[in-house]
Formats: C-alpha cells, structure tokens, sequence
C-alpha cells in the first residue's frame, strides 16, 4: 500500500493501475475540478514546516 492516498486526501483521485479504472479518469477530473482545486488548496495548507518539525519530534521521541 502506498502513502499517497493519506496524501491526496479528497484533494485528488486515487486509481489502482487498472486500465479500467483510468478509463474515464479525465472527465471525472474535469467534471470535479472546482471542487479538487479548493480541497488542494486546503489540504496543502495542512503540510507546513511547522506541522513537519512537530511531527518529526514525535516520531524522534518515540524513537528514543
């Protein structure tokens, strides 16, 4: 299992390597742009320095 739909969030569309699946990823994009665009800007605000830094302290002092 990969890490990017922990990722993506709902800012995104996941798609298992199916080509099936890929077969009409596009127009679901483009049908849901506006909403994918305003979830990526709120999920982007969600990766700071800051929200980095206290999360690699915990995973230090977990470590030690």
């Amino acid at each position: 299992m990969s890490s990017l739909p922990e990722v993506v969030g709902d800012a995104g569309i996941v798609l298992p390597l199916d080509r099936d699946a890929w077969a009409t990823a596009l127009e679901r994009v483009a049908a849901a742009r506006n909403e994918l665009v305003a979830a990526g800007r709120a999920r982007v605000a969600e990766f700071t320095t800051r929200a980095s830094a206290i999360d690699l302290i915990g995973a230090y002092r977990l470590a030690l």
